[in-house]
Parts: structure tokens; C-alpha cells; sequence
């Protein structure tokens, strides 16, 4: 899980990293589709609107009892995004001769159910509902017509969403990280029946929109569904990682590397969460970066180590551990500076000057799906097929090997580790 902080960084760096939206091509849109779609974009320009006066409050109260600053930085941040994403919508429509609104009645609604408690919570719960929403929603304007100024538009929120989604579902996480178990089962319960009701008033209000862009109900339902789990599974974890029990499985990297491959793993942690189970070998998520790869001892029946990986999100650990080449690595950490061949050596000539100077008999670089320099016990993974000089790796694999090949043949490879 991130910090209010990492979050305040992100936003920061999202503001000097945008995409270049193709103003100088003009009036595209033709006047069907102006008509068939300008009243859609007209309310979702309205909604990316907000000022965000009573969210930054409750955002000050929350800060002040928890002493996290960080998070109303952040929070600040997040909404001139949403401001930005409105004033890119309002001259698109005005380009296309399409007038904006004052005020919507799906605007009004979400506006006074954001307020109804006059809580953090309840603003977040409302407004990550309409964030989800808009993952589907601009996915299907942006293929709705031939306009590279819409296109570009698209891409651009579509790349800020998802963020957006993972924030506030994170701080959600938090809010309702002590809530036993059966009020946070009837709170998800109350947050699926305010998106199922949400997702059947946005088909009434924008089904030509969803239409235009080859949605059909069953496929904006099974979308609009796909991405609601992901962000609460997504949030399930966060929340899990704050309960007192979670503190407990981080083990420090120092740690990790002094440790001898073999070592049982009742002596590294306590209560692991096991995310794969495979023949004779295991992995287990110790923190939201930190994995652990352990192996079962066929003489006495112990899980014991024999690796570890440190990955920069969530979205770096589905492309390094599930090989989902099409995930976005998102809000990015950088590697613990221990892991790193030299304080401050991140880009991938610099690894592998490095690797190919003090390890050339075991020294390897090669593309499979990240762009990867592995040497000695470590492998190092970059996004990129061809990586810039200012990329730094997305996740680190260390590989400690028993040195006994009669057992390495027996284990076979470990997923993920030591081979693609």
C-alpha cells in the first residue's frame, strides 16, 4: 500500500508527463455524432467539474486526527486532474460547437450522496463509483468516432483513472481497516448495490455512447463489473496489510539476503499470505512489495527459502509473477537501495556495465516480456523492451540456489524465479 506521500509524489510527477492532446486538428466530430454523443459528454464533462470544497474538508478533519498532511497534498492534486480533465472535455465540445451544461441531474444526485453522511468516507465510496465508471465510459467514447482529438483525450483520463481508482480505494482500505469483519461484509454489500444501481442510471443516460463504441449492455456490464472487483479486491488487500497481524510478516532486505538458502520458513515470519501454490514450491506475499519463494524439503516435509523479489506496484507484480504483459505498472516505488548493484545505479546499462564487469560467467540480458539483466543471484526487470536511461527496474528478483543440482532437478524451475 502506499503513503499519502508516494501518492503526493505521484501526482506531481503525472502533472509533468502528459500526453500531447492534437488541439491544431480542429472540429472532427460529424453532426450525428454530435448529436448522438454531445449530451454524453456534456454531463461527463460536468461531473470532472468538482471543486472538491466539502471532500478537502473532510480531508482536514481526517488529517488532523491522524496527523497525515500528506493526504490533503495529495488529495489536492488528484482533484485539479479531475479540473483538468474538465477544462480538455470543455474545449473539445467547444471546438465541436457543442455548448457546456450548468448542471445535470445524475451530477446533482452523485453531488448529494457524496455529502449524505458528511463523512470521508461516504465521498469516497460515491466518488470511486463514478471513477470506475468512467474506466468504461472512456474506453468506449474513445473508439466511438474518428477523432484524434477525442482519441488522445481518452487515452490521457484513461491513464489518470486508473490511478485514481487505486487512490482512493487504497484510502478506503484505511478508513476501514478496523472494522470487523461482518460490518465491512454489509459495507462492500452496500458499496456493490450503490454501483449496480449506478451502472443501470449511466446505460439510461449514455447507452449511445456505449453503443458507438461497440458496447452493447451485456459487454458494458461485464466491463463496468470487471473493474468494480478488481478496485475492492485491490482495496481488500490494503486493508488486510493494515490490520496489526500484517506488521508482523515484513522481513527486512538485509535480513533476506544474510539468510542461507534452506533456512525453514517459520524462522523468517509469521502468518505469510500465500498467492501461488505449486508442485514443491511456494510464494507468499510478506508486504504489498515484498514476495517470498520457498520450496518443500522432501526429507522432513519444511517449507524452506530459497528466494525473494521485490516488485515497484501491484501492476509490476502481475507482469513478473502472472506474465500479464498488458498490465500498466501504475504508481511506481523505487528499489531499495540494498538491492541495487551501488547506491544510486538504477538504469539498465548502468546494471549491466555493472553485471558483466563482476559476474560475467553467470551475466545475461535478454527480452521476455520486461527487458532483464540477471547476474550472480540477481535479476533485474525493466518495462520496456528497449529501456530509456531514466528507467529504473519494476521488480528484482534474488535467487539464492542450495548449490546441489541432483536437487534443483527434482524441484524443477520455481515460477518466476531463476528462469522465464
Amino acid at each position: 500500500m502506499r503513503t499519502s506521500a508516494d501518492w503526493l509524489r505521484y501526482f506531481e510527477q503525472n502533472s509533468q508527463s502528459l500526453l500531447e492532446i492534437p488541439w491544431h486538428a480542429g472540429p472532427e466530430l460529424t453532426a450525428q455524432e454530435r448529436l448522438r454523443l454531445g449530451h454524453s459528454v456534456q454531463e461527463f464533462q460536468r461531473g470532472e467539474s468538482s471543486e472538491g470544497r466539502h471532500f478537502l474538508r473532510y480531508a482536514e478533519q481526517y488529517a488532523a486526527t491522524t496527523g497525515d498532511r500528506d493526504y490533503v497534498s495529495a488529495l489536492r492534486l488528484f482533484i485539479a486532474e479531475e479540473q483538468r480533465h474538465a477544462r480538455d472535455l470543455g474545449r473539445f465540445l467547444a471546438i465541436n460547437r457543442i455548448p457546456l451544461v450548468a448542471s445535470t441531474l445524475p451530477d446533482r444526485v452523485f453531488r448529494m450522496l457524496r455529502h449524505l453522511l458528511g463523512s470521508l468516507e461516504m465521498s469516497i465510496a460515491v466518488l470511486i463509483t463514478a471513477e470506475i465508471i468512467a474506466e468504461v465510459y472512456y474506453t468506449a467514447l474513445r473508439a466511438a468516432t474518428d477523432s484524434v482529438i477525442l482519441e488522445r483525450l481518452c487515452e490521457q483520463i484513461l491513464r489518470d483513472e486508473a490511478s485514481h481508482v487505486e487512490f482512493q480505494a487504497e484510502q478506503l482500505a484505511k478508513l476501514r481497516a478496523s472494522r470487523g469483519q461482518l460490518l465491512y461484509g454489509l459495507t462492500v454489500t452496500a458499496q456493490r448495490l450503490l454501483f449496480l444501481g449506478t451502472c443501470l442510471v449511466v446505460w439510461v443516460f449514455h447507452r449511445y455512447a456505449f453503443e458507438a463504441g461497440g458496447q452493447n449492455f451485456g459487454r458494458f456490464w461485464h466491463s463496468a463489473w470487471f473493474h468494480f472487483e478488481r478496485a475492492f479486491a485491490s482495496s481488500s488487500r490494503s486493508r488486510r496489510l493494515q490490520a496489526p497481524e500484517a506488521a508482523a510478516r515484513v522481513i527486512d532486505w538485509q535480513k533476506l539476503l544474510a539468510t542461507p538458502y534452506g533456512a525453514r520458513l517459520d524462522t523468517l515470519c509469521a502468518h505469510p499470505e500465500l498467492i501461488h501454490h505449486g508442485y514443491l514450491s511456494r510464494r507468499y506475499r510478506t508486504a504489498p512489495n515484498q514476495y517470498l519463494d520457498v520450496f518443500e524439503d522432501l526429507d522432513d516435509g519444511q517449507w524452506k527459502y530459497c528466494g525473494f523479489g521485490w516488485v515497484a506496484s501491484e501492476g509490476a507484480a502481475r507482469i513478473v509473477y502472472l506474465r500479464e504483459g498488458s498490465t500498466e505498472v501504475g504508481l511506481a516505488e523505487l528499489p531499495p537501495t540494498i538491492l541495487l548493484p551501488r547506491p544510486g545505479v538504477l538504469s539498465v546499462e548502468e546494471v549491466a556495465e555493472y553485471g558483466s564487469r563482476t559476474e560475467p560467467e553467470s551475466f545475461s540480458r535478454y527480452v521476455d516480456l520486461t527487458h532483464q539483466v540477471s547476474f550472480g543471484d540477481f535479476r533485474y526487470h525493466y518495462r520496456m523492451v528497449s529501456p530509456r536511461p531514466s528507467d529504473v527496474p519494476i521488480a528484482i528478483q534474488v535467487h539464492r540456489d542450495s548449490g546441489d543440482p541432483m536437487l534443483r532437478q527434482k524441484l524443477g524451475p520455481i515460477e518466476g524465479l531463476g528462469g522465464a
